[in-house]
């Protein structure tokens, strides 16, 4: 008797109807992958649901393997994207599950140029960094293992060029949560980068931060790194210079998103004018300023001191605030040795709409270094303009006679290189050269223009 145990009929022939229908799908589906044509044919019917404008020319490729396209145009909210050409290569399991996975993508002469400049909205808040972060956040996770691009160029709407890079490459992993730049190397003419940007867009997802580069492009090369721990409500910056100063800067940024606010030192351990500009000192500054703030403004606090020949031995303290509109000088004080000099300042320099200034201060005593006979004493001055002009006012002790007063009022026409001068003077007693000049009472005026 034969107990071996035979398959429910029924069951069988429910197995043979799968196996006949899954065998044709598994064909279809695997010809689909393989196919050019269900490629193009994808991407075509994907382009309602791209944001702007995709052109290309020639494009070949299967969703099992290399794509390639050419003569890519990408148009978005003002933003065109060009490219040479673009070769990548899909995973189609991460397209199954709403996701775009690529082992690698390859861009030849990527340009991406700004929208043009436009009369800002008066009547539109400017972006919160709580928008930005929303907009970033993507719907679906985008990754890329291996990024490379060859040759890239962001020019501005106006067509100038901001950056140009001959090489960069990177990985890339951009997701609802974060958005993850690593395995960064960029290298261009004017500007040098490696390392990795993590940013947190999620509510407690962390963002970090670890670059090093040297940017070539100004007057003046700049060259440090910038390392950083935390999330979008605390985040912890460390900046290090060595190029045009040896300096560090440690900020704490809080609350990001909806309320901004940092503090943090800054600490100046050399500098050198001469880095900034041909003729100007050698000799170094060094020092440390403390600032606080907010979106509204922010207050920074500190000293410095150092030598600009031929005023040696400068010592600064200074008290200021700084928003987008202004900056406003609460005090600066100063002392220079080389002129036995000790100053005393407040003003105000104001740039949202036209540039406007003013100052005013005081001067206890002044003299040049072997002209101590020509010193002021008991200075006050102040001081006011525009971009066109300058009032500037002077009342001052002067001269070896105690009771020598000199008082100088003026105005200069920028514009025309016009001046407006008057001089009032009384019981000054100089010497010059070993000749005694004494002025008991005189006044006089100068203008004129080129």
């Amino acid at each position: 008797m034969n107990s071996e145990r035979r398959p429910h009929p029924v069951l069988r022939r429910v197995a043979l109807a799968l196996l006949a229908v899954a065998v044709p799908l598994a064909v279809l589906l695997t010809a689909a992958l393989y196919s050019t044509a269900a490629f193009r044919f994808a991407l075509e019917a994907a382009q309602p649901f791209i944001p702007g404008e995709l052109h290309y020319g020639k494009i070949d490729g299967t969703f099992a393997g290399p794509a390639r396209a050419e003569n890519i145009t990408y148009e978005v909210a003002g933003t065109t994207i060009n490219a040479a050409s673009l070769e990548f290569d899909i995973s189609p399991l991460a397209l199954l599950a709403g996701n775009i996975s690529l082992d690698y993508v390859e861009a030849k002469r990527l340009v991406v140029t700004l929208p043009p400049p436009g009369e800002p909205a008066k009547d539109k808040p400017p972006p919160q960094p709580r928008d930005v972060l929303d907009a970033l956040a993507l719907p679906v996770e985008i990754r890329v293992d291996d990024l490379d691009v060859d040759g890239f160029i962001l020019r501005a709407g106006t067509d100038e060029t901001l950056l140009q890079l001959e090489t960069f490459r990177t990985a890339l992993d951009w997701s609802p949560a974060a958005l993850a730049i690593t395995n960064l190397d960029a290298e261009g003419e004017k500007l040098d980068v490696a390392g990795k940007l993590v940013l947190g867009l999620a509510a407690g997802q962390a963002s970090a931060i670890d670059l090093e580069g040297n940017w070539r492009g100004g007057a003046f090369p700049v060259t440090g790194g910038i390392r950083g721990n935390g999330n979008a409500r605390q985040l912890d910056l460390a900046i290090q210079l060595q190029e045009p100063a040896r300096a560090n800067l440690s900020a704490q940024l809080r609350d990001l998103p909806d309320t901004p606010a940092w503090q943090g030192t800054l600490h100046v351990a050399s500098v050198q004018p001469s880095t900034f500009r041909d003729g100007l000192p050698d000799a170094a500054l060094s020092g440390e300023f403390r600032f606080t703030g907010n979106a509204a403004d922010t207050r920074i606090e500190g000293t410095a001191k150092g030598d600009w020949p031929p005023a040696n031995g400068i010592q600064l303290a200074l008290d200021m605030f700084v928003n987008a509109k202004r900056v406003r000088v609460e005090s600066l004080q100063a002392t220079v040795d080389a002129f036995d000099a000790a100053l005393s300042a407040q003003g105000e320099l104001r740039y949202a709409d036209a540039l406007s200034y003013n100052a005013s201060g005081s001067i206890s005593h002044f003299a040049w270094p072997g002209r101590e006979n020509l010193a002021l004493r008991d200075a006050r001055f102040d001081a006011s303009g525009n971009a066109q002009r300058l009032e500037l006012n002077l009342d001052a002790s002067a001269g070896e006679n105690e009771n020598g007063r000199i008082v100088v009022e003026g105005v200069l026409a920028f514009a025309n290189a016009g001046f407006n001068i008057t001089v009032d003077a009384r019981d000054l007693s100089l010497a010059l050269d070993g000749t005694r000049l004494a002025v008991a009472d005189v006044s006089g005026a100068a203008r004129g223009t080129p």
